[in-house]
């Protein structure tokens, strides 16, 4: 019999359930105590690898599938690429950007400002035991 079990199977099958689990009851509750009583809440799912396509797109995936499947009817899912942005951190340190040089998240803001947003998924791959240098950027700016 042939072994079909890749990462992106894997996440697909047993990740479901563990997000599923952690996030049900949580999210079920918060559905119906947000602020805003008869709106949607949603939830962002922040893709931090600097590859379109990854295994950490696909966990997040899972993860926003299961937020959503908690109350279908109030929580709105929506995903976030970084991927091909430029992201600069030292700007949250109040380092200027250079001539030249771009920094797409001004575009994220509306999106993250959102009153309806209860809350984030953050997937970044782990590379040297760290996450990426883009995830650690968008956190910095984040804050």
């Amino acid at each position: 019999m042939k072994n079909d079990l890749t990462r992106r199977h894997f996440l697909g099958a047993a990740g479901a359930v563990a997000a599923a689990g952690a996030t049900t009851h949580a999210l079920a509750d918060d559905a119906t105590e947000t602020n805003s009583k008869d709106g949607p809440i949603k939830i962002l799912g922040i893709g931090c690898s600097p590859r379109e396509g990854s295994t950490t797109g696909t966990s997040r995936q899972v993860c926003l599938d299961a937020a959503k499947e908690a109350a279908p009817d109030r929580i709105q899912v929506e995903l976030i690429t970084l991927a091909g942005m430029q992201i600069n951190g030292s700007l949250a340190a109040g380092v200027p950007l250079q001539a030249g040089e771009r920094d797409d998240f001004p575009k994220l803001v509306p999106k993250l400002a959102d009153p309806a947003v209860a809350g984030m998924i953050i997937g970044s791959p782990v590379y040297f035991g760290n996450m990426t240098s883009l995830c650690k950027a968008f956190l910095e700016r984040l804050m």
